[in-house]
């Protein structure tokens, strides 16, 4: 079975989770996408990012996104044209996005700029692994896990999160009862680490990533591209592969 690591954005990093090969799921800091390949070596890694990136205009897969998730649409960002990356202030943003498309940029879509472009320029310098990692999205995930149906309950509630984790119980069993919860259980120690934790938590859920990448559970779903590619060979592309679990703190 391939080593694949889940990957999600947090203050001053990254919250990388994997499995082992008795099934427990743990999850590590680190500090950028280049330390998560030096360190963790993953075959596969599913990045909570947009990838693959359009000079103008929504990418069709965030469109499409939204048309499935029906009342969850709202956790599908917009993401950044290629343009706004080199932006370092939402104003300058705002600024950039305004002279090509007259619409400014959300608050919320600024705050993923620097993740987005870190994995750009990741990408960009090592393209030999744009193959192996792979743009992922919890609520597109459980979407397929769930029969193609969109969860009901937004994950910040109690109600929302058992419902989650009812999905999960198939695929994963107990590893998701037993898996890390706070930022202790996880290694992530220190105020610093307390905040990643914070951050990637949406201040209530620890996100967890995880991938069975066995012939029956394999691409569970994925939303085709049908834009051009972003100059990298790489078409815009959503894939649910992976599969969040969401832990209360």
């Amino acid at each position: 079975m391939a080593y694949v690591v889940g990957v999600d954005g947090c203050a001053g990093g990254w919250i990388a989770a994997s499995r082992d090969a008795r099934g427990a799921i743990s999850c590590r800091r680190v500090g950028t996408i280049e330390e998560l390949f030096e360190t963790m070596r993953p075959d596969v890694a599913g990045v909570d990012v947009p990838i693959g990136l359009l000079g103008r205009g929504a990418r069709n897969c965030d469109l499409e996104a939204r048309r499935l998730l029906g009342v969850r649409r709202s956790s599908v960002f917009p993401a950044p044209t290629r343009a706004i990356l080199t932006a370092t202030s939402h104003g300058e943003a705002s600024r950039i996005r305004d002279g090509v498309e007259q619409k400014r940029v959300s608050i919320q879509a600024w705050a993923i700029v620097p993740k987005v472009a870190e994995v750009d320029r990741y990408l960009r310098a090592h393209r030999v692994r744009s193959d192996i990692v792979r743009e992922v999205h919890p609520e597109v995930s459980f979407f397929f896990l769930n029969g193609k149906q969109p969860m009901t309950l937004s994950k910040k509630k109690a109600a929302g999160r058992a419902e989650r984790l009812s999905v999960l119980h198939p695929w994963c069993g107990n590893a998701v009862a037993d898996a890390p919860i706070g930022a202790k259980e996880a290694g992530l120690q220190g105020g610093r680490h307390r905040g990643c934790v914070r951050g990637a938590l949406d201040r209530r859920t620890h996100r967890l990533w995880r991938v069975d990448l066995d012939p029956g559970k394999a691409r569970i779903g994925r939303l085709r591209p049908t834009d051009p590619d972003d100059g990298m060979k790489r078409p815009e592309s959503i894939s649910s592969i992976t599969v969040l679990t969401v832990m209360t703190v």
